[in-house]
């Protein structure tokens, strides 16, 4: 039986630096997003139950984690993730919900066309 070999994931420019668990990421996802000038504080859990019930099914544990701790948008590559629910982003992308629903109809929508 092959064992898989674990991908080095990258830290600091040039540096590997290997996460085994779930908060350990959040926590170096968190410490560069804090130098962003587009990070929005984060969600409550509240707010993150009702996108998901928008949704119709749960995020994933890590993108949970991340806008209930690290903040609501505005971190990641070109700080270009999208707040969960509710106004527009700043450079006018509709939030993650909002754009979601507007793609694919909750399953007892009523598609028809006149």
């Amino acid at each position: 039986m092959l064992t898989p070999t674990p991908l080095p994931r990258r830290g600091a420019v040039g540096e590997y630096v290997a996460v085994d668990n779930l908060e350990q990421l959040v926590e170096r996802i968190a410490a560069q997003a804090a130098e962003s000038e587009e990070l929005q504080p984060p969600v409550s859990a509240e707010a993150l139950n009702e996108a998901e019930q928008r949704f119709g099914f749960c995020l994933h544990p890590l993108l949970a984690a991340l806008y209930t701790t690290v903040g609501d948008g505005g971190f990641g590559p070109m700080d270009s993730s999208l707040p969960l629910s509710g106004a527009p982003h700043s450079d006018g992308e509709e939030a993650a919900v909002e754009s979601y629903l507007g793609r694919f109809p909750a399953a007892d929508a009523d598609t028809r066309t006149p």
